[in-house]
């Protein structure tokens, strides 16, 4: 396997939200990585207009917040199901404008955390290594359900013979 080509990172990965219960609520938002193309080239610029106003004596100039860029820029798009989140709705691609909102509401944590956590989740970024591992898992999985049956067989003659 090529390893330098393992980890897609401007793959599209659906992130299914869960409510405080755990359970999805219908609501899928499809992401890139936290180091896809997009995200770097965003906080790059943010980045770099921060240091370009500053060398130009600027005095009170924001910092750059770049848990904010990384999640606005990560946002692929959604699917909203029976849900909205005040005019944001339906599904498909999400503007920038959406997806600003949706990040700077005060009632967004929640929200916030579970985007976060899939865009780092680079597991679901590598391609291959993915379906290689699944099927491993199947393979072992159906491995044990025999290693099982056959425990199980031996300790049942084991019982009938001392019986």
């Amino acid at each position: 396997m090529d390893f330098s080509t393992a980890i897609e990172y401007d793959r599209v990965y659906p992130v299914v939200l869960k409510g405080i219960d755990g359970t999805p609520n219908g609501i899928t938002v499809n992401v890139v990585s936290k180091d896809a193309k997009r995200v770097v080239e965003a906080l790059r610029k943010a980045q770099g207009d921060y240091w370009a106003k500053l060398a130009q004596g600027e005095s009170d100039v924001p910092m750059p917040d770049i848990e904010r860029i990384t999640l606005v820029h990560c946002i692929d798009s959604w699917d909203w199901g029976e849900h909205s989140w005040a005019h944001v709705s339906g599904s498909g691609p999400a503007s920038l404008v959406d997806r600003e909102f949706l990040i700077d509401h005060p009632n967004s944590k929640w929200f916030k955390d579970q985007i976060a956590a899939g865009t780092a989740n680079l597991a679901k970024f590598f391609a291959s290594v993915a379906e290689d591992c699944a099927a491993w898992i199947e393979k072992d999985v159906m491995w044990n359900t025999r290693a099982a049956r056959i425990t199980l067989a031996a300790r049942n003659t084991c019982v009938h013979a001392q019986g």
